[in-house]
């Protein structure tokens, strides 16, 4: 049997055996039993998560074999994720993923193949020795060209193939790919994602503007892509249009909706946390307001979200810090007219009123200590990163 620490649960194409337990087990939970305590529903989201990010990426790949397989077993992790988190029925016949005809000349069929397993076991240095023989021995195919890139662009974020000079001879790979072979969108998100990696905002700006161009649509890595260096250069709102245009082109794609909701968390929300200015509080509102939207019907970035969807809704709430009693007795020798005004002077925002704790107010203290405002920080609470990092109020 499969170790919990193996990772081989990520390459599993469907549940075996087909009932709870293998169903769990599918997603690398193994000798659990429902109910699941907290951390064991937190594991089970970030396996889910991370199963569907390894799927999508061989749904990306440049063999219609593999683009098939990965479309089925991403629909197996739809309804599955859905009957372990959300409770809906399990599908009624046992899960089974077909195996597709070969389409491709043998060799073309055998490099993909020895691409995505090595990949699956993060082998990117035999990958891209792979990549680049076949590039060497047939220099006119685009397979080989676009190989390359597949796996400079797929091991980058993980910091595999992050260095300057390998992420520039990936996109050197694929503009010769796109020279051979403009119709194939391998090549395309590929060189969008080594272009993020590299953090040239024009050039992955201008490559969404010739793809709009070459298919008529944006394609949705593409446009993935896009959104994620605007928000790292702090271009929010374009970032969030770009956000919008991903899911509305692939709105029933629960990976892409996740993967989605689960950047703009990471990139744009937590970033400005704790919040120290309004201006601070808009963004974050607004990042998580439209992360909340990509993550409807995904279950585990609906769990992931919710923290901060209800920080950003309780942190723009104004609470009342000053003397309860003096309220009283000013309401009592004004006859009710100076309580209105003492109200709104002696008020703050929530996010400011957490920047530092008022030990005196047990009240204010314990809607802030909230579980959801730990989980959206962190793990910390703001007045203790704000020890740490210091504050602009």
């Amino acid at each position: 049997m499969e170790s919990a620490g193996s990772g081989t649960w990520l390459t599993t194409r469907a549940p075996r055996p087909d009932n709870l337990q293998g169903h769990f087990e599918f997603f690398g939970m193994f000798n659990v039993r429902p109910p699941l305590s907290a951390s064991e529903r937190q594991r089970l989201e970030a396996h889910i998560a991370e199963k569907r990010q390894k799927w999508r990426r061989d749904r990306g790949m440049g063999s219609p074999n593999a683009v098939r397989i990965a479309t089925q077993v991403l629909a197996v992790i739809d309804a599955l994720s859905q009957a372990l988190l959300r409770g809906t029925p399990l599908p009624e016949k046992p899960v089974s993923i077909d195996e597709p005809f070969a389409n491709l000349p043998r060799d073309i069929q055998a490099l993909w193949d020895e691409i995505r397993r090595l990949l699956d076991n993060n082998n990117y240095d035999r990958a891209i020795r792979v990549a680049e023989e076949m590039r060497v021995r047939r220099p006119r195919l685009w397979d080989g060209h676009a190989a390359l890139g597949y796996v400079v662009a797929t091991g980058a974020p993980s910091g595999f193939t992050a260095h300057t000079s390998l992420l520039q001879r990936g996109l050197d790979a694929l503009k010769i790919a796109m020279s051979l072979d403009r119709t194939r969108l391998t090549a395309w998100n590929s060189a969008a994602y080594i272009l993020v990696a590299l953090n040239r905002l024009d050039a992955v700006l201008t490559l969404r503007d010739n793809a709009a161009k070459e298919f008529g649509t944006i394609p949705t890595d593409i446009l993935s892509a896009a959104a994620t260096i605007q928000l790292s250069h702090g271009r929010i709102d374009e970032a969030l249009k770009d956000v919008v245009r991903a899911v509305m082109a692939s709105s029933q794609d629960l990976g892409v909706r996740g993967e989605l909701a689960a950047m703009l968390i990471s990139r744009g929300a937590r970033p400005v946390l704790p919040i120290q200015s309004r201006e601070a509080l808009r963004r974050y509102a607004a990042v998580v307001q439209v992360a909340a939207w990509c993550a409807v019907g995904v279950p585990e970035a609906e769990n992931g979200v919710r923290p901060h969807r209800l920080w950003a809704a309780l942190a723009a709430r104004r609470l009342f810090v000053g003397n309860p009693s003096y309220r009283c007795l000013m309401a009592f020798m004004t006859m009710g007219v100076w309580p209105l005004l003492y109200n709104r002077v002696r008020s703050k925002a929530a996010w400011q009123v957490a920047l530092s704790p008022m030990w005196n107010r047990p009240e204010l203290f314990a809607l802030l200590e909230a579980d959801f405002v730990r989980r959206a920080h962190g793990g910390y609470m703001p007045w203790e990163l704000v020890a740490t990092r210091g504050t602009y109020v």
